[in-house]
């Protein structure tokens, strides 16, 4: 599961082998750009993310 917000309560959806990747915390600011690519959201990142639960 990916989410750019919380993460409270997905856990009963992803279960105990998938992923949840959000953001559990408030008060970050700056330009989208810098704010995604500080949180990890990047199309590479979530890939490799991605490729690492289905190999």
């Amino acid at each position: 599961m990916i989410e750019m917000e919380a993460i409270f309560g997905w856990d009963c959806y992803v279960g105990i082998d998938g992923d949840i990747f959000g953001i559990d915390r408030f008060g970050e600011s700056g330009s989208g750009d810098d704010v995604i690519k500080y949180f990890g959201f990047t199309v590479d990142n979530v890939v490799d993310r991605y490729l690492s639960m289905v190999e």
